[in-house]
């Protein structure tokens, strides 16, 4: 069935693959295309003349499943961790292990290896095994280096600083003067991204109003501790980022479990849990949302277990028709929720704002992970912080954020208000500025 030019990883424990992780997988292997099959098995090949009988939707760019075989699940290999600088189309953007064009000071590195006929895989290859990163610089020198607190990711600049051709193929650009262009390996995805399941991990809950950012923490928990999450609702169109959404949520191989619900039945046996609160404003038109597309899948009878669910956005007939009513009963539920995850129950607590999570990430994670006494690298850290973003990210237009009367403002600031109130009233650090 598979032709030679195909790399396989299976798993032999009871692990299971989720579409990221072996794309990732894929894509530091340099292979164009992907399939996972019976969630145990990861292949990655070049052509799919072999897979011909199958039919891939290409039409988003993203990973995609084909469902003509039951259990074989295949994607298209495309930018499966996006950046910032995904819209730039030139240079070495469509290489699969291309990271992007940073800065680097004179003086930061002692030892260059130097080829008058480099190319982006001769350093690749000569990195792969032995360092995170492969870096080019001036068309010709090559530097294998590991993630690190003075090398990191955070400071991308324009493609146009990395403008110098490889020596050794001219169709290639191979860093500039004084910027590297920056190339993942075989080792920072084994470093990186490999996640498995827990042993004997006490229970805990990562709490939130719907459209809090859950899913996005999701993703940097589990890179920041190389443990799956699971959640209680098993929701399918999540399986492609997290191979812990589908399992059994009450076992102890989770780190944590995803929930909205605030439920005295939850924390019978669990004492710890995060509690993420969004500004009320964001999160109720992010629910709104999230509730018209729901009822609109129902209504056409459209799949409900697709991306779009959680991206599709409500229309202007659901904001004449419906929004009036929604924004009391939510913006009451967003108080009572919140408030009882956070004072209603005993047990270790942490409280993350989502906006501080957006401004310092890794910041956050180690507040997490210091209020539950859980012990995670450094490196883990690093990793982490160089693959920040997730793909489950709603687009708020200009329009749908002015979409509060000023009397539902004036209510929505009444609840704030007494949230503040309550969570200083219990040592907690106040909500960032949420009143308008």
């Amino acid at each position: 069935m598979f032709s030679s030019e195909i790399i396989q990883w299976k798993r032999t424990d009871d692990n299971r693959f989720s579409g990221l992780e072996c794309a990732v997988f894929c894509q530091s292997r340099q292979k164009r295309f992907l399939a996972i099959i019976n969630e145990s098995q990861c292949i990655c090949f070049d052509t799919l003349k072999n897979f011909s009988k199958f039919r891939c939707n290409y039409k988003c760019g993203v990973l995609h499943r084909s469902t003509d075989i039951k259990n074989v699940f295949i994607y298209k290999q495309v930018a499966v961790l996006p950046s910032s600088f995904s819209s730039i189309k030139k240079y070495n953007s469509n290489h699969p292990n291309y990271r992007g064009c940073y800065p680097i000071r004179n003086g930061d590195f002692t030892s260059i290896y130097s080829n008058s006929q480099m190319t982006i895989e001769k350093c690749i290859s000569m990195c792969n095994e032995i360092s995170h990163l492969a870096l080019l610089l001036k068309g010709d020198s090559c530097l294998c280096i590991n993630i690190s607190l003075w090398f990191h990711l955070h400071d991308r600049v324009e493609e146009m600083s990395c403008n110098i051709v490889c020596k050794g193929n001219k169709s290639e650009k191979c860093g500039g003067n004084t910027s590297v262009s920056v190339f993942r390996t075989v080792l920072e995805f084994d470093t990186c991204f490999r996640r498995r399941i827990g042993t004997d991990l006490p229970r805990r809950y990562l709490f939130s109003f719907p459209s809090s950012g859950n899913t996005w923490i999701r993703l940097l928990l589990e890179l920041a501790s190389g443990l799956y999450t699971g959640s209680i609702y098993h929701d399918k169109s999540l399986f492609q980022q997290f191979a812990g959404e589908k399992m059994r949520w009450r076992g102890d191989k989770l780190l944590f479990i995803k929930s909205h619900i605030a439920s005295p039945h939850l924390v019978i046996d669990c004492n710890q849990w995060v509690v993420l609160v969004r500004n009320p404003f964001d999160a109720i038109l992010g629910t709104f949302n999230l509730k018209m597309v729901s009822r609109h899948n129902r209504l056409q009878d459209v799949n409900m277990n697709e991306t779009n669910f959680h991206l599709g956005v409500a229309t202007e007939s659901d904001f004449r028709n419906h929004w009036n009513e929604f924004v009391g009963p939510w913006m009451r539920r967003w108080n009572t929720t919140n408030s009882v995850w956070l004072f209603g129950f005993r047990g270790s607590k942490s409280l993350v704002y989502y906006e501080d999570l957006k401004i310092n990430p890794i910041g956050q994670l180690r507040k997490i992970f210091v209020d539950l006494n859980f012990s995670i690298s450094e490196e883990r850290l690093l990793c982490t912080s160089m693959n920040q973003r997730g793909h489950f990210k709603r687009s708020h237009s200009a329009t749908q954020s002015s979409r509060f009367s000023v009397f539902q403002e004036n209510y929505v600031n009444k609840h704030i208000k007494y949230f503040n109130n309550a969570v200083l009233h219990h040592g907690f650090m106040p909500a960032p500025k949420y009143l308008k």
